[in-house]
Parts: C-alpha cells; sequence; structure tokens
C-alpha cells in the first residue's frame, strides 16, 4: 500500500497543471490597418487568469473573437501553445483585399528535443481559404517565424481536420526559443463570410503523455515488491 500512494504522489506531479510562459500574445493584422496586438494579463485581455488570453475586437469589417491558454501543463522543455477557440465574421462591402492573419505566440521554451505534434481542425460557412504555419525562433523574439515546423496546411472546405507529428532541427532546439502559430484567412466571398468561423491549434513538444512512462515503472515496482513479499 505504501508504495501504491508513492506511485500516485509522484504522478501528482506531473498531472497537476503548471504556470504558463510569462509572454503570450495575440496579434490581428489584416494588412490595412494598424495590427492589433494583446498581452496575457492587459488592459484589453478579457480574462484575469494566467495563461489565458480572452479578446473581442473589431479590425476593419473583422470581428475576431479569441480564446487561448497556454497553461495547460505547460512547461519551459514541455511547451503547449493552442489556440482553443478562434471565432470570426467579416461583413463587406466586397471582399476583403488581403487575409486576416491571427498570430499566437510565446517565449521562454527549451530545450527541446525538436519532436512536435500540431493540429487543426475547424468550421466555415464559406469556401474561404484558412491557412496554418507553426514556428519556433532561436533569438526567442515572439512572433519569430524563421524556422517552421511541419509543413503548411490549406483548407477551402466547410469543415477539416489535420494532424501531424513533426520533426524541428536535427539535435536539439537550444533554449530559449519561441513558438508562433499563425493561421491566415483569405479568398473569402464577396461580403458574405457572416457566419462563425472556428478553428483551434496546438503545439506540443511530447508525443507521448509524461505520465505513462511514470506510470509503467511504478507499476514495475509494485510487481517487483510483491513478488518479493510472496517468495518472503
Amino acid at each position: 500500500m505504501k508504495n501504491i500512494k508513492f506511485l500516485f504522489s509522484l504522478l501528482g506531479l506531473s498531472i497537476i497543471p503548471l504556470t504558463s510562459q510569462a509572454s503570450l500574445t495575440i496579434k490581428l493584422d489584416d494588412g490595412i490597418h494598424s495590427a492589433i496586438t494583446i498581452s496575457d494579463n492587459t488592459s484589453s485581455d478579457l480574462s484575469n487568469i494566467l495563461g489565458v488570453n480572452l479578446i473581442s475586437q473589431t479590425l476593419g469589417n473583422w470581428a475576431v473573437n479569441v480564446v487561448t491558454s497556454a497553461n495547460l501543463g505547460s512547461t519551459p522543455t514541455s511547451p503547449t501553445l493552442s489556440l482553443t477557440s478562434f471565432n470570426l465574421s467579416y461583413t463587406g462591402p466586397g471582399a476583403p483585399t488581403s487575409p486576416l492573419k491571427v498570430f499566437l505566440t510565446d517565449t521562454g521554451y527549451g530545450p527541446n528535443p525538436g519532436l512536435f505534434d500540431l493540429h487543426i481542425g475547424g468550421t466555415q460557412n464559406a469556401t474561404a481559404t484558412i491557412t496554418s504555419r507553426f514556428f519556433y525562433g532561436t533569438n526567442n523574439n515572439p512572433f519569430d517565424e524563421t524556422n517552421q515546423i511541419g509543413t503548411t496546411q490549406n483548407f477551402s472546405t466547410a469543415s477539416y481536420s489535420n494532424d501531424q507529428s513533426a520533426v524541428g532541427p536535427a539535435g536539439t532546439i537550444s533554449s530559449p526559443y519561441s513558438l508562433t502559430i499563425e493561421t491566415d484567412i483569405s479568398n473569402v466571398p464577396n461580403g458574405s463570410f457572416t457566419s462563425q468561423f472556428t478553428s483551434s491549434l496546438s503545439v506540443s513538444s511530447v508525443p507521448l503523455p509524461a505520465t505513462i512512462p511514470l506510470l509503467m515503472t511504478g507499476l514495475g515496482f509494485i510487481g517487483l515488491f510483491g513478488r518479493r513479499n510472496k517468495l518472503v
């Protein structure tokens, strides 16, 4: 019983959500108006929870609502960066002349072996083109798009979903480094993109939950102790 309690105490350390990185920031850019940049826990962030950036902004004819989180177990060596809800609408007149770009960035990560799990999925009411990209920056600057992770994804269907397991550079990404997610919305129909569009993106350096190896190791020890007790 003591061994089991010890095992679950170890698991508890890895399950408890840890504090997010300190520089979580969203940027909206339509290529026409001044870009909107909102950092976590600033006056334009509608959430007072550290690591949750909730915004509701208008940029030209775009209305954008974003909820994003980076504190779901995120650590410097095991980062999680995600747009957990991303709703927008566009009202003309006419189609937009340039895409709307939505960026999410955070800094202070590393070191990292260069393994990433990437996901994008969502729905739309039209045939706009949704483009998704993921990046890391070894200079640890926000919105650094020097190094792309995985491949660019383009969608133009009503619903879509894609997952990638991507490898960064050969060897470890030295610390500190930044991560950036970019989603572009282009080819919007002529002033008719008025319904909600939703997308979710995530970046993770952990291909397997950290608790699984720990659990298997703990179970192995329990089995070993049980066998010894029977022999005694």
